[in-house]
């Protein structure tokens, strides 16, 4: 059975790091937990871009989308970040 960890680190995977925080690393869960949306991606000279946008459940629970909700501990970073990501796949 594959190592589905090992997929998404750079050191076994083709995943480049392009952006200041690795959402895509298996070593901080608590980021990578936050990249939980592909927003976009693209082709372009053989590579593959793929933005993520971050937070969606946590922040349609924040902003009470579905009304005064609790949070689920399950969908709160310990560190939010709301800034999305781009990963660059070779």
């Amino acid at each position: 059975m594959k190592d589905v960890n090992k997929a998404f680190d750079c050191v076994f995977s083709n995943f480049k790091k392009i952006t200041p925080v690795n959402g895509l690393d298996a070593a901080n869960p608590d980021n990578a937990m936050q990249n939980n949306y592909a927003w976009s991606m693209t082709e372009m000279d053989g590579y593959i871009y793929v933005g993520t946008a971050r937070n969606i459940p946590y922040s349609i629970f924040s902003n009470q989308v579905f009304g005064d909700i609790p949070i689920p501990e399950e969908l709160t970073p310990q560190n939010v970040i709301m800034r999305g990501e781009i990963c660059k796949i070779h």
